[in-house]
């Protein structure tokens, strides 16, 4: 996209300063509610924290020049959803990421500087983080209950981390029905596992 020439002498368009003003009262807000989560394994909270700095920044820029994005009070809602959606998706991807894979690797030990001195600098493999907990065999069996609909809503939405919207579009349904599906498939999780 090619921007206009700006006519006020800055080298930005008066458009990209005002979305600059309007987001940034907002990110911050968001930044403050984000800060109080847990940090996900293997991240230090500085370098957490500038990571979701950078997709929740990046997230409010996209929602400021969204051509869909209300011009009215409901501004600020849509975009503090917009940033919290995204960091939510990417905190969900750390975490899981880190249940998966923060076992130790294999082969490495107390000697681990010992071993890359030798001139080992590929790990052999990697070892699971923990034993499977006898929870996700029931929530297996429950999920198996579900219909191939239902499963698909639930794995896009909260495995791929994919907006209700951005489902509703790839699927050809209304978000509504997304929604209703998913609550639907949750109704029936819930009385699975909880029927024990």
């Amino acid at each position: 996209m090619i921007l206009p020439a700006p006519s006020n002498g800055s080298h930005l368009p008066a458009d990209v300063d005002e979305v600059f003003q309007a987001i940034t009262p907002i990110l911050t807000v968001c930044l403050k509610r984000v800060r109080s989560w847990p940090v996900p394994r293997n991240w230090s909270s500085s370098d957490w924290f500038d990571e979701v700095k950078n997709v929740a920044a990046i997230a409010a820029w996209q929602a400021g020049f969204n051509r869909h994005t209300p011009k009215n009070g409901m501004f600020a809602s849509f975009v503090s959803q917009r940033i919290m959606s995204s960091a939510r998706t990417r905190y969900r991807q750390e975490y899981l990421f880190g249940l998966r894979f923060s076992g130790r690797l294999a082969g490495q030990d107390s000697n681990a500087d010992e071993q890359n001195q030798l001139g080992e600098t590929e790990p052999k493999s990697i070892e699971p983080a923990a034993e499977p907990v006898p929870a996700y065999d029931d929530l297996r069996e429950a999920l198996s209950k579900l219909s191939a609909d239902h499963r698909t809503v639930l794995e896009q939405l909260f495995w791929f981390g994919k907006t209700e919207t951005e489902l509703a579009e790839s699927i050809g349904i209304s978000q509504r029905g997304v929604s209703k599906r998913k609550q639907a498939a949750l109704k029936i999780l819930k009385e699975h596992l909880f029927e024990k």
